[in-house]
């Protein structure tokens, strides 16, 4: 009991620390024929505000936004494996 408590309260973190970062280090050039980009380490999420013939795709990216929740639960399961006794 204790040590899935200390799993959800590491998670909660984690995912806080993950968004600001996210928020952080995203790529903000829309205004001037650009992207916007969020996400950390892997983008999860593309917009793009103009014409263009040959975009990447936009909106969601799933692969990206299941790699980044994957990364932080795995980091979780570290710590409170390793770190935490």
């Amino acid at each position: 009991m204790y040590r899935n408590k200390i799993f959800v309260i590491t998670t909660a973190s984690l995912l806080l620390c993950w968004f600001v970062l996210s928020m952080v280090w995203g790529s903000y050039h829309a205004a001037s024929d650009g992207f916007n980009e969020l996400g950390f380490p892997f983008a999860f999420y593309r917009s793009f505000l103009g014409k263009c013939f040959d975009c990447p795709q936009t909106g969601i990216l799933w692969k990206g936004l299941v790699g980044d929740l994957a990364l932080v639960v795995v980091l979780a399961l570290f710590i409170v494996r390793y770190m935490i006794r």
